[in-house]
């Protein structure tokens, strides 16, 4: 008997065996069902500051045993989710109006596929009963603080302003925190006057107005005492051992952050202008940072204001710069590799001695780099050639041989128009 064939049997029926196998697993699937339903939105129109409850209207399946996972905009809502929670209700800003997104995924169990559906909810203003809405005209105002964003430390004074009514003939009753002022308040008191506040310090301020036709009307105001520094830089160099902060100057970047004392910074949205006119493209959420070439020898300013999204914290501040020209000051090579003294305009010492002189650039754009050209003149004539320490001026004297020598330098980038500047020393020999 030969063992192949046999061999090559089992093989062929073990492959056929799974073949078998595949087709009854595909045979043995079932479609599953799609959820049909509506979702209704009650009361319609939604008025603002009213309550909304959406309901999942079924087709074919029950509510009952159903597992409804609800979403506000997105956010997961596991208070109103769960089994036969069909209906979900929602509060609205009375502020209003505004767009709200409800999610809900519909799972009624086994032989059902999940489905979700989403409904946009708008809600709008409810409309003015006409003599409610004399009244309020006749009574509107507003309140005003100066400053408006008041740092640490900061009087604030926050004023009633109205073109409705005469504020001199109206009473006022102001509070803070809740607490009376009861020596702020009466007839034609329409401003109060804060303390100053501590850092972060939030005080919420409260005025019932009576106007002189006996309409009462109330709003708040919230002051908030917090600081928002704005730090600069430049990319102008100094040396290594200046103590100072390197200063803008024309053709060279400036650079501003803003700091507000706040936990959520990166999140507010900042708003930046340049001499009063907004940047957008430097704008947006979380763009702390601004910078601009200086390309004229003129005054900037700049201004930033930083929001949160709803409204409630807002800080502006500003800064103004003028670019100043780069500078060179000439200093005695006494001591080299370390920091020199002050700078000098005149140099006396005895003759027959070489002395030597460094001139140290201040403020030019570091864009240039090893590129700046020092051209140094001695007595009115131009010393010229190439030098392997061009800001390197060496003087010789004779022994006995007195005498008094103007040394002047230039530096210049020559990329960079305008960017030069020059110093004078006077060198008395003895």
């Amino acid at each position: 008997m030969n063992p192949a064939p046999a061999i090559r049997s089992v093989a062929i029926l073990a492959t056929g065996l799974l073949v078998v196998a595949a087709w009854s697993l595909v045979g043995a699937q079932t479609t599953q069902t799609i959820p049909l339903f509506t979702l209704d939105i009650s009361p319609l129109p939604v008025f603002a500051g009213d309550q909304a409850v959406i309901t999942v209207l079924p087709q074919n399946f029950n509510t009952a045993s159903t597992t409804f996972q609800w979403k506000y905009n997105g956010a997961a809502v596991p208070s109103a989710s769960g089994i036969g929670k069909s209906q979900y209700a929602i509060g609205t800003a009375a502020q209003g109006p505004e767009i709200i997104t409800i999610s809900v995924l519909v799972d009624p169990g086994p032989g059902f596929q999940p489905r979700e559906l989403s409904q946009i909810v708008v809600t709008v203003q409810r409309p003015e009963d006409p003599t409610d809405l004399l009244g309020a005209l006749q009574s509107d105002f507003s309140l005003e603080l100066s400053p408006e964003s008041p740092n640490p430390g900061q009087e604030v004074r926050v004023s009633v302003t109205s073109l409705a009514f005469d504020r001199e003939r109206a009473s006022f009753q102001w509070s803070v925190n809740g607490a009376a002022q009861a020596g702020a308040g009466g007839r034609g008191r329409w401003f109060l006057t804060l303390p100053p506040g501590r850092e972060g310090e939030s005080r919420t301020v409260r005025v019932t107005v009576t106007t002189p036709a006996g309409l009462t009307r109330t709003q708040s105001i919230t002051v908030q005492s917090i600081s928002m520094p704005l730090y600069w830089w430049t990319n102008t160099e100094v040396p290594y051992w200046y103590k100072g902060k390197a200063l803008p100057t024309a053709a060279s970047e400036l650079s501003v952050a803003a700091f507000p004392n706040v936990a959520n910074a990166r999140d507010l949205a900042y708003r930046w202008e340049l001499n009063d006119t907004i940047a957008p493209a430097a704008s947006g959420i979380g763009r702390a940072a601004f910078s601009l070439p200086l390309t004229l020898p003129i005054a900037e300013k700049i201004t930033v204001t930083a929001q949160n999204a709803s409204g409630s914290f807002r800080k502006t501040g500003s800064i103004a710069f003028a670019p100043l020209p780069p500078l060179v000051r000439v200093y005695p090579n006494d001591a080299p590799g370390l920091p020199p003294g002050e700078a000098i305009a005149t140099y006396e010492a005895s003759a027959g001695s070489p002395y030597a002189f460094v001139a140290v650039p201040f403020f030019f754009s570091r864009a240039a780099g090893g590129t700046v050209q020092y051209a140094w003149t001695l007595n009115g004539r131009r010393i010229t050639g190439e030098f392997d320490e061009p800001w390197l001026f060496t003087l010789l004297s004779g022994p006995r041989e007195p005498s008094t020598n103007r040394l002047s330098v230039e530096i210049r980038d020559p990329r960079r128009s305008g960017a030069a500047s020059s110093r004078d020393l006077t060198i008395n020999l003895r």
